[in-house]
């Protein structure tokens, strides 16, 4: 698909990794592998349903191989053994042995790919790590372009985010206006969480948050 194709490499950057925690998920998937990105964690679309407690301890192990600095191959084989060995899955209401609910986990694509790559450097000295977090934070500097943090409850507007994200990185749109007929529906909250997510991935340089007399928090 183009146009997940062009929103996935939007801001110059590839996406590398996708985890889609669903059933029946392979077929869309695959249309990430189509669109370009390297590896898709999902669930086949030819079993049942998967139980949350396999779900939980797949992500659970995958992500903690992950963050140690396994590669896709190795967090994935080590997060299905996790399922089938997992005295949680046994002690759940689900109908299936831990070896079904393990099988419904696919890593994407299965061919012409190699999957033995990390997402992250591989963890080095544990005291080394925290030294340099500690020498990190001490020089970290608020930036001045820094804008306000948005509300930590922000439900609900995930559409109109998208919308606002493929006018700005897809439809190249120069200029975004965001307009209402009553106050209080959430205009300057959106505004915020808008420049936090382009921020937090990325996708543009600094980012100038320039209140004015006429836009007030609602």
């Amino acid at each position: 698909d183009e146009t997940l194709q062009g929103w996935i490499q939007a801001g110059g950057r590839q996406l590398d990794f996708v985890f889609i925690s669903a059933c029946h998920s392979r077929t869309a998937g695959q249309v990430f592998v189509d669109a370009g990105v390297s590896h898709v964690i999902c669930c086949e679309t030819n079993q049942s349903l998967l139980s949350n407690t396999a779900a939980m301890v797949f992500a659970r192990d995958f992500y903690r191989a992950i963050g140690s600095g396994r590669t896709v191959q190795q967090a994935y084989d080590l997060a299905v053994h996790a399922v089938i060995h997992s005295s949680e899955l046994q002690l759940s209401n689900t109908k299936y042995s831990n070896k079904e609910e393990a099988a419904k986990f696919a890593l994407l694509p299965e061919r012409n790919v190699d999957h033995n790559v990390h997402l992250f450097a591989p963890a080095r000295n544990e005291s080394a790590s925290l030294e340099l977090l500690k020498k990190r934070i001490s020089h970290h500097k608020r930036s001045t372009y820094m804008f306000p943090t948005p509300p930590q409850i922000f439900l609900g507007r995930e559409v109109e985010l998208y919308q606002a994200l493929r006018l700005m990185f897809v439809k190249k749109s120069r200029l975004l206006r965001l307009t209402g007929t009553h106050q209080g529906i959430g205009k300057y909250s959106f505004a915020k969480a808008l420049c936090q997510y382009i921020h937090e991935r990325k996708m543009w340089g600094p980012i100038c948050f320039l209140p004015t007399p006429f836009a007030r928090p609602e």
